[in-house]
């Protein structure tokens, strides 16, 4: 689904800079690596708030490693 989208002058800059460095080919791949980015931050964020949730159910019984770990994981 095409969309047109309005980001402002400095996100567009910065669009375009990516692009001449040559990371990205066109504006397209870097507009879906940041949603993809978004994405899996998104991802990571709600397995912590389970785990949080989690955690307060079981009255608090997790470790600084404990959270540690789960953030360091992959999602």
């Amino acid at each position: 689904m095409a969309g047109s989208y309005s980001l402002g002058e400095h996100f567009d800059n910065f669009i375009k800079a990516q692009v001449a460095s040559g990371r990205y080919n066109n504006e397209s791949e870097v507009i879906r690596d940041a949603l993809r980015q978004a994405e899996l931050r998104e991802m990571k964020l709600t397995v912590l708030r389970e785990h949080l949730t989690k955690a307060i159910a079981q009255g608090g019984n997790y470790t600084d490693d404990d959270i540690a770990a789960i953030l360091a994981a992959d999602v």
